[in-house]
């Protein structure tokens, strides 16, 4: 005999971490393979990989220090790496001028897009090995990846979940606003990679208008 309904073991609620990354999994998906082609295949070019970046960083970071993401998370660096871009591409220009900001207005946007940005990190340590196997250099002070980045990655993640998992099992607003701030993020960098094209530019900076 069947035990009755109340009594058989419910299967475990995903965590926040889970419903992040299976909502956002086919835009992940498309944004590594436009990467892939546009600044990885057949060979590696860190000039286009970097104007990709000055094309979409510098608008979600200026979009979640309008949304208070250091009061969400204090040891969000956003605005220095944001330095280290615009030093690194010496464009002469203000960095991320050109585009406007992400908008991430609800307090869960805000934690999904710290979650796509911070996790794009560990990626990082991927690529630069990816530019380095292909004789490209690979020493970029903004795509070197940091000695603590996979403990700052477990303690976000943790924190994450202390602040949305109990609110995403309870209301499926609070987990689709974290999943759509975590897609706007990737959707600028789409966005970038679609403007940069298929032809190289000439200077860094063209990738910027």
């Amino acid at each position: 005999m069947d035990a009755p309904s109340s009594d058989r073991a419910k299967p475990p609620t995903p965590t926040m971490r889970q419903r992040l990354r299976d909502g956002i999994a086919p835009l992940h998906e498309r944004l590594d393979s436009r990467i892939t082609a546009a600044c990885l295949s057949p060979w590696a070019d860190l000039r286009r990989l970097l104007a990709v970046h000055a094309g979409a960083f510098p608008p979600v970071v200026a979009g979640l220090q309008a949304a208070g993401a250091e009061r969400l998370w204090p040891d969000w660096d956003g605005p220095a790496r944001l330095a280290l871009l615009s030093a690194e591409l010496d464009l002469g220009v203000p960095l991320g001028a050109a585009r406007p900001s992400v908008f991430f207005d609800t307090e869960a946007k805000t934690w999904g897009g710290l979650y796509a940005l911070l996790g794009s990190r560990l990626g990082n340590r991927v690529i630069v090995r990816r530019l380095a196997d292909s004789g490209e250099p690979a020493n970029s002070a903004f795509l070197q990846p940091g000695a603590h980045d996979r403990t700052e990655w477990r303690c976000f993640l943790h924190r994450l979940e202390s602040e949305l998992g109990a609110a995403a099992a309870a209301t499926h607003a609070t987990c689709d606003d974290a999943i759509e701030g975590a897609a706007l993020v990737m959707e600028r960098y789409l966005d970038a990679v679609e403007r940069l094209g298929c032809r190289a530019p000439a200077r860094i900076g063209e990738a910027l208008h």
